[in-house]
């Protein structure tokens, strides 16, 4: 369902609502069993594609309106990259 509203409402989201929507379906993924597909996700916002704050690349007033996210993106790429290494 989340997917389906992303594909309909994607011309009318900011990026920074975007990429907390990304997190959210990453999440559902994580609690579906799918940490891969969690990954996958997670690696198509910025935050995702880096390691640190330094590394995004964003003036500051983007950066204070994302950092929320990045920090949130971090943690479920953590979460998911050590369900992923169980299996």
């Amino acid at each position: 369902m989340l997917t389906a509203m992303m594909a309909q409402c994607d011309d009318f989201l900011f990026w920074i609502e975007k990429e907390r929507m990304l997190n959210d379906l990453a999440l559902s993924q994580y609690h579906d069993g799918n940490a891969t597909e969690c990954l996958e996700t997670l690696n198509r916002t910025i935050a995702g594609k880096v390691s640190s704050q330094d590394e995004l690349g964003l003036p500051p007033s983007d950066l204070d309106a994302y950092i929320d996210v990045a920090n949130a993106t971090w943690f479920n790429k953590a979460l998911c990259t050590k369900k992923s290494q169980l299996k």
